[in-house]
């Protein structure tokens, strides 16, 4: 892939990929779509361009490094190549990638070195359409050699030769390298991928050689614990990995053996017990042991509350904490850098407050029976000079059950900075941290809720209020939204007129020509067609009156309205969520449907939304206006959606509909 390529570019490439021999059209489609997602997803729909990089991660880390003897003591490295998504094993992971994943697609992959095996992205065993994401996750990494590095302990890791890609074996299954070492001069190798320009990925695992030293146990432990009480094992050990652990705890823990080098073990009864550890490498082994004191349980402590939550810039506070727990107890403070000292082990520190800001604070207690659970809390320095923030008012106070329900709050005083929403039990999510939150209202009926709001000028405010929830009619409670529905989408002609919602005849037929030459692309692109929706069509007509007569071009209108909150305005059936929802093209000052469809075409993002599988059905909407004060005169939107349920059987919002 060349450095720098740019998403336009990307997608061109896809589009261009043939489908290979004997794949399904409709799973080629599926797969190009879900690579087309991942990459859009990756960019956020920006102009960002793909740089190249090595090869990083735990998918594209060699773990088969491995140190061979000929027998007449010449040494070689071998290892398999690694590089997460790159299926034809080219070196580039990129759009090529998906014809070797459609040739293998549904193989058993349970040979990690097989054809298949190689194609098994996300390493679940079988080649499927999840191995799309490692393409877009790692798109344009690049391996071009491999470096071969040696240490000698202690010491640095030292360059001892390169391996050029072409040198690896060729075929389906996995690639091979080999690197002839002779005798070895140093106690590990490793390999490190490398791009065109040098740059290093991530290393490999490690490989000794057969000088290197057997394991030596320095430490092991803990060697205390009360009865019942959960608790890892560790040790200290020098010697050449990898190496392996045998664990016998003496009758004193559950599971009373372990062969992993971090166990975790439930302790026994009250007791001593004779604890000895194994570890062995390639060159040898050694053991360890060590008493195991097993103490009657005690009550471990719990943090419950800390304060205060602040003050100001410069001032003196006294800290303190409601602990539940045996003592003694100790404890370790940290004020996140907001506070002189940062960190205190008395149990009511005195600090001296710092810069204004929020700062994310810990507190760990302990006692000889265990630790509390690190106990977060935010530590607010306020500034001078400004003013805090006074809750004026919270919109709106009643919502429709079921129905998706932005909430907003007014204040005064300098520009707030944090929130805390809380909907009582009456919506999902409950419990919100942004400005405007969009949540689903439950059951009908009467919740108390509140929201806090605050800045760096003072302590939060906090506003209680009462959230009723009734049952949905289908029309918006929101005013501004119940405002467009009757500006702009109500007077339109009832559905019945000959012309439909359109202002002649020849738009209309220009609208079913539309939807024609749309079906014609989906068809040839391997898609299902999409069906006619007359509401839908009715929504994208209002969108373009309200642009032709007001004098916008957009997605969204002056009232600050996206497609999605238009949609909502019109009560649709049940429609995909969450994802892609909604899809919407517009155009102005073309003169016919030939030349819409070719220009929306031309456009990737448009022609993205034009060929989006998963759409069911359409409407499309037109409007003239001849004193058009941008001079565009015509106006056009298609309103694309994937419908759970059937349009015909739901009481849509209709033009000609009189509010509740």
């Amino acid at each position: 892939m060349p450095a720098g390529l740019s998403t336009d570019d990307a997608f061109a490439e896809l589009d261009a990929l043939p489908a290979p021999a004997g794949v399904d059209a409709a799973l080629w489609s599926e797969m190009k779509s879900a690579l087309a997602d991942g990459l859009i997803t990756g960019t956020q729909q920006t102009a960002r361009r793909f740089a190249s990089a090595p090869p990083q991660g735990a998918a594209s880390r060699v773990l088969d490094l491995a140190l061979t003897d000929d027998g007449g003591g010449n040494f070689s490295l071998t290892w398999g190549y690694r590089n997460g998504g790159d299926y034809d094993q080219n070196g580039t992971v990129g759009v090529a990638d998906l014809t070797p994943l459609a040739q293998r697609f549904g193989n058993d992959a349970s040979d990690p070195d097989s054809a298949a095996g190689v194609a098994d992205g996300d390493g679940n065993g079988a080649v499927g359409i999840s191995d799309v994401t490692p393409i877009a996750m790692n798109f344009g990494a690049v391996c071009a050699s491999y470096r071969v590095q040696g240490l000698t302990s202690p010491g640095t890791w030292v360059d001892v030769g390169t391996v050029l890609l072409s040198a690896g074996t060729a075929g389906p299954e996995r690639r091979v390298f080999s690197y002839v070492l002779g005798t070895p001069a140093h106690e590990f190798y490793r390999v490190v991928p490398l791009d065109g320009q040098g740059a290093g990925g991530t290393p490999s695992g490690v490989a000794p050689s057969s000088g290197a030293p057997p394991p030596n146990i320095v430490s092991a432990g803990p060697r205390s614990g009360m009865a019942g009480e959960y608790m890892s094992f560790s040790a200290v050990v020098e010697g050449a990995e990898p190496l392996s652990y045998v664990w016998d705890f003496g009758g004193g823990a559950d599971p009373n053996g372990a062969t992993v080098a971090d166990p975790m073990v439930t302790l026994g009864a009250e007791g001593e017990y004779a604890v000895t550890l194994t570890v062995a490498n390639a060159t040898g082994s050694d053991s360890y042991s060590f008493t195991l004191g097993v103490t009657p349980p005690g009550t471990p402590p719990v943090v419950n509350s800390v304060s205060p939550s602040g003050g100001y810039s410069g001032s003196q506070i006294n800290m303190a904490a409601d602990v539940d727990g045996d003592e003694p107890l100790n404890y370790e403070w940290y004020f996140g850098g907001g506070a002189t000292p940062n960190e205190s082990s008395a149990a009511t520190p005195t600090i001296t407050l710092g810069e204004p800001g929020k700062y994310f604070c810990t507190l760990q207690v302990s006692n000889q029976w265990g630790y509390a659970p690190f106990y977060q809390f935010e530590l607010w320095v306020y500034a001078t000079g400004g003013t805090p923030v006074t809750i004026t008012g919270v919109q709106p106070l009643e919502a429709r059950s079921g129905r998706e329900t932005v909430f907003s709050v007014t204040t005064t005083g300098n520009e707030p900075d944090y929130f805390l929403w809380d909907f009582g039990g009456g919506a999902d999510p409950n419990i919100a941290y942004w400005e405007t939150p969009s949540v689903v209202p439950g059951a009908v009926g009467t919740y108390d809720a509140s929201v806090t709001v605050g800045n760096l000028y003072g302590p939060a405010d906090v506003y209680e209020f009462t959230l009723t929830v009734v049952e949905d009619t289908g029309w918006p409670v929101d005013p501004v939204k119940l405002d467009w529905l009757e500006s702009w989408y109500l007077p339109l002609p009832p559905l019945s007129s000959s012309a439909r919602v359109f202002q002649t005849a020849e738009y209309r037929q220009w609208a079913d020509e539309l939807l024609a030459l749309i079906n014609a692309e989906r068809t040839a692109a391997g898609v299902g067609a999409v069906a006619f929706e007359p509401h839908l069509e009715a929504l994208g007509t209002a969108h373009c009156r309200h642009m032709a007569t007001v004098g916008f071009f957009g997605h969204t209108n002056p009232q600050g309205m996206s497609p999605v909150d238009r949609l909502d305005c019109v009560n649709p059936p049940l429609y995909a969520f969450p994802g892609l929802t909604h899809g919407e093209n517009i155009a102005a000052g073309q003169t016919s449907p030939e030349q819409v469809i070719s220009e929306w075409m031309d456009s990737t993002m448009h022609r993205y939304n034009l060929l989006h599988a998963p759409w069911t059905h359409v409407g499309i909407g037109i409007y003239y206006n001849g004193s058009d004060s941008q001079g565009y005169k015509t106006y056009w939107a298609t309103e694309f959606i994937q419908l759970q349920e059937d349009p015909n059987a739901h009481n849509w919002i209709e033009p000609g509909d009189t509010p509740p």
